[in-house]
């Protein structure tokens, strides 16, 4: 902890770290369970995960949820075997490379609010 922040209090640093280090962790498990069993879901927030901040990873999240709950059973099961075998290809080194369809993207998509 030494050399970190000199001009403050040890426990306020480790306070800060436990903090940041809680709400990354309760951030990973909450992404985990909503896409447990659902391929589509599941690409969808990896790709999600690849946004530069916090807050436009939230945003992506929000559309996510939101075209989910939108979307027909069997479209949904019409995909799955799509996305399935998407989820291996689909990186954020594909995405900032511009391999869009790695991860079943156009650039329309990329164009939604």
């Amino acid at each position: 902890m030494y050399g970190l922040a000199p001009h403050l209090p040890n426990c306020y640093v480790r306070e800060v770290i436990l903090r940041r280090l809680f709400t990354v962790l309760v951030g990973a498990s909450l992404l985990a369970t909503a896409a447990c069993g659902n391929p589509c879901r599941e690409l969808s927030l990896k790709v999600c995960d690849c946004k530069p901040t916090q807050a436009l990873r939230q945003a992506c999240i929000a559309r996510v949820r939101a075209r989910a709950a939108a979307a027909s059973g069997d479209a949904q099961a019409a995909d799955q075997k799509s996305c399935a075998a998407r989820l291996e290809q689909c990186s954020c080194a594909a995405l900032a490379a511009g391999n869009l369809q790695a991860c079943g993207l156009s650039n329309e998509d990329l164009a939604a609010p």
